[in-house]
């Protein structure tokens, strides 16, 4: 068989491929030793992680909370990392060190000579245990990870790394029996550098350097790391043609995902690519920590060919979840965890031949920290809007907006005209309601029967006053928004006897941790209603005896800034937590389908009726396995025994 020359540079890349392929020769022995349980370690791990964070963050009261594991789990990983950064510094390869830079091979019957700079060795055949080869390297194994290693792009034509692996097998089995007679060193320059072999003795290659895979290539060595597979790590390159079109495709999965939420007529939302930029910088700042956490580090290409060919995955799985009760939620996202975790670790393994548990659970609890910020900051990204059904009467509905806002307050002040005079000789009760937020018609229904119930057993349907946003009609009812609040409740205290009547205040809308409660409108976002301006109200009103409903996520914040003997608050949620129901699917939140349509109606006094709901309300939310709302109330001593006589007291 005919000797080879190779003249060669190894670079990092050649580095991260023999170590690629040492991991590989690993897999390869320890398969039927331990394989399954090494391969199913991580995702126990994980499902056992996911598991203690749900439960740990289900308990009563919760035994932690989601930003302080986050903190703790970023202090950890920020830690190993600066750790390990100091070790990989302190193994990866220098130039004109031990492996890269210059080299060259001889190859023949008796051995091989290696040459680089100050060193010359000829080696027998006899010092190989084995060779591997790849589409890109050669491999001429000494023991278990130490290898010379031959890049193919530096083989000399037609030789392919396959035919070069095959001819050096040939020279072993024909050098076994045979002695070795070591020819003399290759003399070198005085400065150490390698003497130039002539053209006629050491072929060079003529043929072009080994290009990246194709396109089909590259997709199905995904699709295989999807069947929890190992490819040839040459395969995931990442090219431009590729990264376009996963993106391209995630881009139209998700907008025809997001379609299908919407029942009746849309229009594309152009405004939402640039609103949804943030998801981009989401999808690239993954990738760059997937990048920079592996050891030895794979290029950002690379790792953003893992990013996007797993993102359609998650895509699905989010859309579902919007339709899904809680507890099928949490399954499910420890299965596509579990799912990612080996996903991510089959990819990285193929591109290093390492396992890489740290990285793939760092950039799971990058993602996983993502997730909380957007729920926190109540991020939801979309591309479609509801078209309105005439445009002609989109437009009048825009002219009526403009008019109503300007007649607001000659609205208000006739609707309060209207009520009907207080009986004399007893304690009146006064209804006011408040629904905030008009995109969802449940906090208007909520406020009606709340009307409804409270009129029906306090005797005020005849002084009752709403105040209502409702996309479905902004005309019905004056415009719910702070100023309204402030004016009604000055205008009530006029027909009110202060020291005798009783106000009921229901607010329903949506409410912020912040602790406010949601403003808004066809005619646009208004100032949110807090606390602290709520209890100024009724200062300034001089309204004494009141009953405060509040149903709204977070409403348990306003008990303290309101409590006194002669007050009654009672809030759908604790201060930490969220009520549930306020979706269109529903008539009325759980708290008033609880509270105002099945309580109130039975129950002997407003105690009982709170009680009640809240029994009921912790039984339902268990059942659907949701974190429970936790009722608030205060109940005033003096406007308790006052509400307890007009009950009491009978009525025409």
């Amino acid at each position: 068989m005919e000797s080879f020359s190779v003249r060669t540079t190894l670079n990092l890349a050649d580095w991260q491929a023999l170590m690629r392929e040492a991991g590989n020769r690993f897999k390869g022995e320890n398969r039927e030793k331990g394989s399954l349980l090494m391969r199913a370690a991580p995702t126990a791990l994980w499902l056992l992680f996911v598991a203690a964070f749900i439960f740990m963050l289900n308990t009563k009261p919760p035994l932690i909370r989601p930003l302080g594991i986050l903190i703790s789990l970023v202090g950890f990983f920020g830690t190993w990392w600066l750790q390990y950064f100091v070790q990989r510094r302190a193994f990866t390869p220098r130039a004109r060190g031990s492996f890269i830079g210059d080299h060259e091979f001889d190859f023949e019957a008796r051995g091989f000579r290696s040459r680089r700079v100050n060193s010359d060795a000829f080696n027998s055949w006899s010092l190989i245990t084995d060779i591997s080869h790849t589409e890109s390297h050669l491999f001429l194994w000494i023991e278990g990870y130490s290898a010379y290693v031959v890049p193919g792009r530096d083989l000399p034509a037609p030789l392919t790394t396959e035919a070069a692996a095959t001819r050096l097998r040939g020279f072993m089995a024909a050098a076994a029996a045979e002695p070795v007679i070591e020819p003399e060193p290759t003399p070198q320059t005085a400065q150490g550098e390698i003497t130039a072999v002539p053209p006629s003795e050491s072929p060079q290659p003529d043929s072009p350097a080994a290009g990246p895979p194709s396109v089909v290539q590259e997709l199905l060595a995904l699709l295989r790391l999807h069947g929890w597979g190992f490819v040839d790590g040459a395969r995931l390159f990442g090219r431009d043609v590729t990264l376009i079109l996963l993106g391209v495709f995630s881009l139209a999965l998700w907008i025809g995902l997001d379609r299908l939420t919407y029942e009746g007529e849309v229009d594309l939302f152009i405004y939402g690519f640039t609103e949804n930029a943030a998801l981009v910088l989401a999808v690239l700042g993954v990738a760059w920590l997937l990048s920079r956490a592996s050891r030895p580090r794979i290029n950002l290409r690379q790792s953003l060919l893992l990013v996007l060919a797993f993102l359609p995955i998650f895509i699905v799985m989010f859309w579902i979840a919007n339709w899904l009760p809680r507890v099928v939620i949490i399954v499910m996202a420890i299965l596509v965890t579990a799912w990612a975790e080996r996903f991510f670790g089959a990819g990285l393994r193929s591109l290093t031949g390492r396992r890489q548990w740290v990285p793939v659970t760092t950039t799971l609890v990058g993602v996983l920290a993502l997730l909380y910020l957007s729920s926190h900051f109540y991020y939801s990204p979309g591309f479609w809007i509801e078209r309105d059904p005439d445009p002609e009467m989109a437009a009048q509905t825009r002219r009526n907006n403009e008019q109503l806002v300007f007649e607001q307050s000659a609205r208000l002040n006739a609707d309060i005209s209207s009520l009907a005079p207080r009986i004399a000789g007893q304690p009146n009760v006064f209804f006011l309601g408040f629904a905030g937020y008009a995109r969802q018609k449940v906090f208007a229904e909520e406020i009606g029967l709340a009307a409804k119930r409270i009129g029906v057993r306090y005797g005020s349907a005849q002084r009752s006053l709403l105040l209502v946003n409702d996309h479905r009609d902004s005309l019905k009812y004056p415009l719910a928004t702070a100023p309204s609040l402030r004016h009604s409740l000055n205008a009530l205290s006029q027909h009110m006897d202060l020291e005798e009547d009783v106000l009921f205040l229901a607010l329903s809308s949506h409410g912020s941790e912040g602790g406010t409660v949601s403003v808004s409108n066809d005619q646009g976002y208004w100032r949110d209603l807090d606390a602290t301006e709520l209890a100024d109200m009724l200062r300034e009103s001089g309204i004494r005896w009141r009953v405060i409903v509040v149903s709204a996520c977070y409403s348990g914040s306003f008990v303290e800034p309101l409590r006194n003997e002669n007050t009654i608050i009672l809030t759908a949620a604790a201060a930490d937590r969220t009520s549930f129901g306020c979706s269109d699917e529903n008539d009325v939140t759980y708290f008033g389908e609880a509270f105002y349509r099945d309580a109130l109606p039975k129950a002997a006094s407003l105690r009982a009726a709170f009680d009640a709901a809240k029994a009921a309300i912790k039984e339902r939310e268990t059942q659907e396995g949701m974190t429970p709302s936790n009722p608030q109330s205060s109940f005033g001593a003096a406007i308790e025994q006052r509400l307890m006589a007009i009950e009491a007291a009978p009525r025409d």
